[in-house]
């Protein structure tokens, strides 16, 4: 059980409480707790393991939450959500998982169609029969057709890596108290950092190999253990994750490392430089006939074929084996962060809170980019509020010393590509950043102009989330990238890099493009609780994929040089 896995019992809680007409206060109670739940970046199991009673510092944690987290964490199960299941047929709970579908759409569509499938609700849109139905209309109806169709190309199964990380180092943690192992990491796409996982590898040596495996088919996670041998076994974890533990000879152990992260890209090009040595390389070593002459180390697996190390993150045969290899940017190359939102928006803290605990972490600036109104999003910036906004960001940053707040905004690109704010707000700011929220459904065509035209605006100094993506969610919109990139290039604006594990945006490969045109990139969180800073190295994880540098990176910049690159 993950932080997601909670968060999203808290979440269909307080959607079928609110199908149910129940206490509004109640319903938000659940739906604050799932959001802070779900972005909380520490394991939520340490928390309860430590002291259950810490859960209510967790903020919209009280004493009834806690409680049902840890009958969550004790049984596998939520006797309160399994209760209101009970009154709703099963598809109600996948109606709601859809984008732009909420409680109240759903409750609308079961009390006056009786629909309570995802089938029968497509099947039902496309006759055109929702359109008719209060506050819909033909494009609510085409958008119902679209969300489904997404949810269908990215069914749930796949873990974000940020829930990934967190049961793996939570099982190595665990692994760690049995007294023979000697060695453990997690491999697979995980260790190349991919933005979803799928099943958790975990390779180990050790004194004991039997005893190994019983201690892993113990943990407190374990659902089901699927296989148990000599030398591996496979459990399912109370979440749906499977994970393979591997026990190895530390001879081996190199070579099983490098076989087991991959990707199969990779190994299949690393064995045919092999094979042309007169060498074979397995998980077991790199051998010459019979003789095993390496395979402790990936260092030896890569020397037996005449290469450097290859960081995980760019085995994915897309160059590393022709090109040379650059030196990847690491997170503690970051200073800073240039989008994040307060109370001024949809975050949940003061623009003070979270300078100082960006300052506690060692970082030099942040740029406050709350959202402007377009979404109607709960105190969104309008023009009639800007200059008190201005200026609550200009008395927090003269309370800190040695660091630095930027005025920022994330601006709305209308559907027509004209921004939200006119130029006599946006040059108010220090940061522009120029996104899109809404009307997604455009062709690649029209979102590409739409977007250019956005680039191409004198105070726009930052795109944010190119692609409009949420993982497992939806597959944002389809611009020509190459051409949103040469945009960005002709008019000196950054282009950022998503970190929120939900977005993970922009895409590892169009970071090699960028860097290849000399567009230069942002690692911003995008957070809405300074607990969200830790994102940022999931958003490193995503540069280093794409080959980036500590240059080609403006948030590992100096204040001075900062500035200067986005031209203020």
């Amino acid at each position: 059980m993950d932080n997601q896995k909670v968060a999203e019992i808290f979440q269909e809680i307080g959607d079928l409480l609110d199908i149910a007409n129940e206490n509004p206060f109640r319903i938000k109670s659940y739906h604050k707790a799932a959001q802070v739940i779900g972005h909380m970046p520490k394991d939520i199991r340490e928390i309860y393991e430590k002291n259950p009673k810490d859960l209510e510092n967790i903020p919209g944690i009280g004493k009834g939450l806690r409680e049902l987290i840890e009958e969550i964490f004790k049984t596998g199960k939520c006797s309160e959500l399994d209760n209101l299941k009970k009154g709703f047929p099963p598809g109600i709970l996948e109606m709601l998982k859809l984008r732009g579908v909420g409680p109240k759409k759903v409750k609308l569509f079961y009390q006056e169609l009786g629909l309570d499938d995802l089938n029968y609700l497509k099947k039902t849109a496309v006759e055109g029969r929702l359109r008719d139905l209060p506050g819909m209309g033909e494009k609510s109806e085409q958008d119902i057709i679209n969300a489904i169709d997404d949810y269908q190309k990215n069914p749930p199964g796949r873990m974000l890596i940020n829930q990934a990380l967190a049961n793996a180092q939570h099982i190595i943690a665990y692994m760690k108290d049995c007294k023979d192992v000697q060695k453990i990491e997690y491999v697979g796409s995980l260790r190349r950092m991919k933005e979803t996982i799928g099943d958790l590898d975990i390779l180990t040596t050790g004194k004991n190999a039997e005893k190994i495996i019983d201690h892993f088919t113990h943990y407190p996670g374990v659902k089901r253990v699927i296989a148990k041998g000599d030398t591996k076994s496979s459990v399912i974890l109370d979440s749906g994750v499977q994970v393979d533990l591997r026990v190895l000879e530390p001879k081996s152990f190199g070579a099983a490392m490098h076989y087991f992260t991959g990707s199969k890209a990779h190994n299949i090009h690393i064995r045919a430089l092999a094979k042309r040595k007169g060498l074979k390389i397995s998980e077991y070593g790199v051998f010459k006939g019979s003789k095993m002459i390496g395979g402790k180390t990936e260092e030896e697996v890569f020397k037996s074929v005449g290469l450097p190390y290859i960081p995980p993150e760019l085995r994915e045969d897309n160059g590393e084996f022709e090109e040379p290899l650059p030196k990847l940017i690491e997170t503690r190359d970051l200073k800073g962060d240039l989008h994040m939102h307060t109370k001024w928006s949809d975050g949940s803290q003061t623009i003070l809170d979270i300078a100082k605990a960006y300052k506690e972490n060692g970082y030099e600036y942040i740029a406050i980019a709350d959202h402007s109104g377009a979404l109607g999003i709960t105190g969104g910036l309008k023009e009639s509020n800007i200059d008190k906004y201005l200026k609550d960001i200009e008395k927090a940053d003269k309370k800190m010393k040695d660091f630095k707040i930027l005025k920022g905004c994330e601006v709305d690109v209308m559907k027509g590509g004209d921004l939200y704010f006119g130029d006599n707000i946006l040059k108010k700011f220090d940061i522009a950043i120029a996104s899109i929220h809404t009307a997604m459904s455009m062709d690649t065509d029209s979102v590409t102009k739409r977007l250019i035209k956005a680039i191409e605006n004198p105070y726009v100094n930052m795109l944010g989330h190119p692609t409009g993506r949420l993982l497992n969610q939806r597959t944002g919109y389809e611009p020509d990238m190459e051409k949103i990139i040469k945009a960005c290039a002709a008019n000196n604006v950054v282009i950022e890099i998503n970190a929120n594990p939900m977005r993970l945006d922009l895409y590892d490969i169009y970071c090699k493009m960028a860097k290849s045109h000399g567009v230069k990139i942002a690692i911003n969180t995008d957070a809405h609780h300074s607990n969200q800073m830790q994102f940022l190295t999931l958003g490193v994880a995503v540069a280093r994929r794409g080959w980036l540098e500590k240059s080609d990176v403006i948030t590992t910049y100096p204040l001075k040089k900062l500035l200067k690159a986005l031209n203020r």
